[in-house]
């Protein structure tokens, strides 16, 4: 992965970022360099990929239960949407 930097020049003025990555790219390099040029990011994972962090993920949303969004969709599908912030 590639990272330039956090500002670049566009024609409409300063243009800020953030990623929005996989499982794959979830790990200390990616977190550092993010840290580093002050990006924000959201890493998403699921089950199988990441056993450990997905069991340490699952036993810190008990911890925070206002982090939670649900949506319900025109075909009255419902979405729940749930994260924790700042994993080791």
């Amino acid at each position: 992965m590639v990272v330039y930097h956090r500002r670049f020049l566009c024609g409409w003025g300063l243009l800020l970022f953030g990623l929005s990555l996989g499982s794959l790219y979830g790990c200390g390099r990616t977190f550092a360099l993010c840290q580093e040029y002050d990006w924000g990011f959201v890493v998403t994972f699921k089950e199988g990929r990441t056993p450990e962090l997905w069991r340490e993920f699952q036993a810190l949303l008990k911890l925070r239960p206002q982090q939670k969004l649900t949506t319900t969709l025109p075909d009255k599908t419902r979405r729940v949407y749930r994260w924790v912030e700042s994993l080791p």
